[in-house]
């Protein structure tokens, strides 16, 4: 299925222009961190789909919810994230993955050389949405879960949890039938 076509992004429901603004970063970003074999591709789309709407948001969106208010109120989200207190919204997720988290994006950072106070905007680029996602995969050991097929495990690791498990499964089917 690699390299990611515009008829595998069409068949999930990604619009034309977000398409055109992704396929090719997308696919550089895959070929970087070795997402190129077996259900590696599939998966990793699935997911960075469902994290960011289908494509269409870069940036959380912000309310806050019950949950986003947990990352800044001094609790174990909070401290797991790194996040200083009452910096959630700063930090909340950016990039196609969502990375979240001082944390997380001072990891990044540190990978794509790029200031911490500039690391949000980048994260919002397609280069930098596409890279961090692929980094993040790649980093939390996604690829050795997909070539296990444990789609489940993957979501953890993207999620932390099981969130939105019935959607990303869904995507993957498609994918998946595509190749």
């Amino acid at each position: 299925m690699y390299p990611i076509a515009e008829r595998h992004l069409a068949a999930i429901g990604v619009q034309p222009a977000r398409i055109s603004t992704y396929l090719l970063p997308l696919n550089d970003a895959m070929r970087e961190y070795g997402i190129t074999t077996g259900e590696r591709p599939a998966m990793f789309v699935a997911q960075i789909a469902h994290e960011s709407g289908l494509f269409r948001y870069v940036a959380e969106l912000w309310g806050p919810t019950p949950q986003q208010r947990r990352y800044d109120d001094g609790g174990a989200l909070s401290i797991s994230l790194g996040n200083p207190s009452g910096e959630g919204e700063k930090w909340k997720g950016h990039g196609l993955i969502q990375i979240t988290g001082y944390t997380n994006h001072l990891i990044e950072a540190q990978t794509f050389k790029i200031p911490i106070s500039d690391i949000a905007a980048w994260l919002q680029t397609p280069e930098g949405a596409c890279r961090s996602a692929a980094h993040y995969w790649a980093a939390h050991g996604c690829n050795e879960a997909a070539d296990q097929f444990d789609f489940v495990g993957v979501t953890k690791r993207i999620n932390g949890g099981l969130n939105g498990l019935t959607e990303r499964t869904q995507l993957y089917k498609i994918l998946s039938d595509l190749k």
